[in-house]
């Protein structure tokens, strides 16, 4: 299932005080919960089956802005821009607005079904601000041509 809301079996629909167990709209969930405990809510992401509803975030990236949910923060899994709903095969080209190859991103991560690019370029080096091209395409011949915009 694939950008869908998955209801658990026998979680059916049902309704608590007027609110249904999931709002496509409200993007809310509500469930009774029966006493204290841990909850979690997780995704059940796949990899996609074609390059038409690629998500990059941050986009922008805001190094510099000071909030820390969207850019250089010193943490790692922070100071990146991830590439998600790919396919298994997706490859990535990053160029500059000028068409100078920056960087190359192979191999998706297959736990989280995504790229995730450093923000550097096939040397190692931090890249400039400013905009770059990405160009993503899978074995299936599937192509998907992108913009993203790095603020530092």
């Amino acid at each position: 299932v694939k950008n869908e809301w998955v209801i658990v079996p026998g979680q059916e629909a049902k309704e608590t005080n007027g609110i249904t167990a999931h709002d496509k709209e409200g993007h809310t969930l509500s469930a009774p919960i029966i006493g204290f405990g841990l909850y979690r809510v997780f995704d059940t992401t796949t990899f996609a089956d074609n390059l038409k509803d690629v998500h990059m975030f941050p986009n922008p990236y805001k190094g510099s802005d000071g909030d820390l949910s969207n850019g250089e923060d010193g943490y790692a899994d922070r100071d990146q821009i991830v590439l998600e709903n790919i396919t298994k095969t997706t490859r990535a080209k990053i160029y500059t607005i000028s068409g100078e190859l920056v960087t190359t991103l192979e191999d998706p991560n297959t736990s989280t079904h995504s790229l995730k690019w450093d923000l550097t370029n096939s040397r190692g080096a931090k890249v400039a601000s400013g905009i770059y091209i990405i160009l993503l395409t899978d074995e299936e011949g599937h192509r998907f041509i992108g913009r993203l915009t790095v603020v530092r």
